[in-house]
């Protein structure tokens, strides 16, 4: 043999191989952990094996007692999954999580824009605008209801009927026929009308939810 080569291993036969692996597997330290491993699956096959032997036993010596667990077991059953399913329908029809129905994060854009606006003089646009936002308040805080196609009578009938204080009630109404007036008729700019909007629309905006 060349110096330095490594000595040829004869290979080894299945038999060899199996009893090897065998040894293997009977020390300590794998026999330790097969046993603590298994034994719980053990303990509940013989569990399984002790209630179904009780349960034939009971279907056939106590029938009435066997109807009777069965059908507790299965109304158990199906009030778990009722259970299950209004936990399910509950929890999609919250709003998500970290959203609340107060955000205001649309109510700069409005005002600062309403605000522009005023500075041009375009004081009847700046109103609108005020209330589209106030409007909007009132949606997001679930005080009022409205489509997109709602007629402004519609909106007068719900505006009404919304759970807000009766001046609040009052004044929105009364602005809202006032600036209709204006812009469907008179067109005339009217920097009071914009002044009194953006004060209701802070009365409003500092309203306790529910109010």
């Amino acid at each position: 043999m060349p110096p330095g080569a490594a000595a040829a291993v004869p290979p080894m036969s299945d038999d060899r191989v199996r009893a090897l692996a065998t040894e293997i597997l009977l020390r300590p330290e794998y026999a330790r952990w097969r046993g603590q491993s298994l034994a719980w699956l053990e303990r509940l096959r013989t569990w399984l094996e002790r209630f179904l032997s009780w349960s034939n036993n009971l279907a056939v010596h106590a029938p009435v007692l066997y109807w009777t667990l069965l059908v507790l077991l299965l109304g158990l059953a199906v009030g778990l999954l009722l259970h299950v399913a209004v936990s399910l329908r509950a929890a999609l029809a919250q709003p998500a999580a970290g959203v609340s129905p107060r955000a205001d994060a649309d109510d700069p854009r409005f005002l600062e824009h309403a605000e522009v606006l005023a500075q041009k003089g375009r004081f009847l646009d700046a109103a609108r605008t005020v209330q589209l936002a106030a409007i909007d308040l009132l949606i997001r805080r679930r005080v009022l209801t409205l489509a997109r196609a709602d007629a402004n009578r519609v909106l007068r009938r719900r505006l009404g009927a919304a759970a807000l204080p009766g001046s609040e009630r009052g004044e929105l109404l009364l602005l809202l026929e006032r600036l209709e007036r204006c812009w469907f008729r008179d067109r005339a700019e009217d920097h009071e009308l914009y002044e009194r909007w953006r004060q209701l629309y802070g009365r409003l905006h500092a309203l306790p939810e529910g109010a």
